[in-house]
């Protein structure tokens, strides 16, 4: 975040470690003490937020809030936490801007907060209630600009979300069981960015300088032989073009 590189730490007299290059290039550190008993493991940035971290909140195993947290302050205020109506299977920045947090909970539901303050700003059932880490393949989610997809493995389905909205805005029937998700921010057809790749090569390979050909295997043997002079062959036995 910005300088600032964050932890998450041990609950109860535990915090959020900061650690703070300086303009010397030297580190400093602090801890921001939680304002409960309960801790953060895993934080999200953004590269538009350099004041804010985001951590899933709760005690272990339960993690039913969301926390924000501020480099710049001594101690994490109350106010910085939100609470889920149930345990978090996954949250991120909205990508394009980072002003919105979303979140996808054990019941089925997604949830799109701003950070800023924890207003919700809208919510979308988009599966039956689930269990984030048991047996059966997990749902899960991925947060692009604008959008969020949803894995749904019982169904053989990917949901994208229009955050705008927060509607579905289409949805992708797959093989198999889809769960984890990973987005790499691909939007354009496939196959025009192979034609397109490859109208690329051929106008590169066009500005070429062109060398001559060269013959290779038996072409270039047999031109090699007609430029040869003749010798007696072994044993007084010429070529066949000696007289």
């Amino acid at each position: 975040v910005g300088e600032h590189y964050l932890f998450g730490c041990h609950q109860d007299d535990g915090g959020v470690l900061v650690i703070t290059q300086q303009a010397d290039a030297s580190f400093t550190s602090k801890k921001l003490t939680y304002p409960d008993a309960r801790r953060t493991s895993v934080l999200v940035s953004h590269p538009a937020r350099g004041d804010m971290a985001v951590g899933q909140y709760g005690a272990y195993p339960d993690y039913n809030g969301l926390v924000r947290v501020d480099p710049a302050l001594d101690a994490i205020p109350a106010e910085a936490v939100v609470e889920l109506p149930a345990n978090q299977c996954g949250f991120a920045f909205e990508r394009a801007q980072g002003d919105q947090i979303v979140v996808l909970t054990e019941d089925g539901t997604l949830h799109l907060f701003n950070p800023d303050d924890w207003r919700l700003l809208g919510s979308l059932q988009v599966t039956e209630p689930f269990a984030c880490f048991g047996d059966a393949p997990a749902p899960s989610l991925a947060v692009g600009s604008h959008v969020a997809y949803v894995s749904l493995p019982a169904s053989g389905e990917i949901l994208e979300i229009d955050l705008a909205t927060i509607q579905v805005a289409r949805t992708f029937a797959v093989a198999g069981q889809p769960s984890s998700l990973a987005l790499f921010g691909w939007y354009g057809s496939l196959r025009g960015a192979a034609v397109a790749h490859r109208a690329g090569l051929a106008e590169r390979r066009a500005d070429r300088p062109q060398r001559p050909r060269r013959a290779h295997g038996l072409a270039a043997f047999r031109a090699a032989a007609r430029t040869q002079p003749a010798h007696p062959g072994p044993r007084g036995r010429g070529r066949r073009d000696d007289p």
